[in-house]
């Protein structure tokens, strides 16, 4: 959901275009987050937390790197740091501790998955077909944020319902490219049971994230978002 005018305007008092500073540490941020999430369980799995995981993770890192630079930097740069959605625009999830065990599930499945990965030398799974699919998650991602703009990933109450891109073919489609990286990547690393579990999370958090935010699109545009739940299914 987003307004069409892609550009943030004077009077947009809750828009400030981000620092030179800000400019830097976000992708600096993002590839530590990166570090942390893969390179340093591997790492400790072969005894040298610093440098040692990045002999075995392969382009893994560089695919994290590059996936979450493309979610990220272009609408930062262009639009400045996320406007503060006012209280009647927040969505309220029914169970607060839903985001944490998120996060919590998302790092351990990826941090054993890395450390089982490098102690145990274990060759990537189908590492052409799972490239692929990262591949695919960081163009859905890029694309959906460009149609999207500014008000992507900040439910606020949106001016226009967007249909086109990627939104013509999936309804939410940055979650889904979350679960197309994240599960390529535990499944390339065998780590089949910490995915099952993120799994089953993940579509709790996501369902009840979903469902604020739809409540939000169907209390401001009706019938119009109902037309798009029948042409859009999922």
């Amino acid at each position: 959901m987003a307004n069409t005018d892609t550009s943030p305007t004077a009077n947009d008092s809750r828009w400030e275009p981000l620092s030179l500073q800000a400019k830097i540490l976000l992708p600096l941020s993002i590839i530590f987050a990166v570090y942390v999430l893969l390179l340093l369980p591997s790492g400790f799995a072969l005894g040298d937390p610093l440098w040692g995981g990045s002999a075995v993770m392969g382009t893994l890192p560089y695919e994290y790197i590059a996936f979450f630079m493309v979610l990220l930097l272009p609408r930062a740069y262009k639009y400045g740091a996320f406007a503060t959605p006012d209280a009647d625009e927040k969505p309220t999830l029914s169970n607060t501790a839903a985001p944490l065990a998120f996060a919590v599930t998302l790092l351990g499945a990826h941090w054993i998955g890395a450390y089982q990965h490098a102690l145990m030398g274990q060759a990537a799974l189908f590492p052409n077909i799972f490239f692929a699919i990262r591949l695919l998650a960081t163009a859905l991602v890029g694309a959906s944020g460009l149609e999207l703009g500014k008000s992507y990933d900040r439910v606020t109450e949106p001016d226009a319902l967007i249909t086109t891109g990627p939104y013509s073919m999936v309804r939410n489609p940055i979650y889904t490219s979350y679960l197309l990286l994240f599960g390529s990547t535990l499944l390339t690393l065998q780590c089949y049971a910490p995915l099952a579990v993120l799994l089953v999370v993940t579509a709790y958090y996501y369902s009840q994230r979903i469902g604020e935010e739809e409540k939000i699109l169907q209390e401001t545009f009706g019938k119009d978002f109902e037309q798009y739940k029948e042409q859009v299914p999922w």
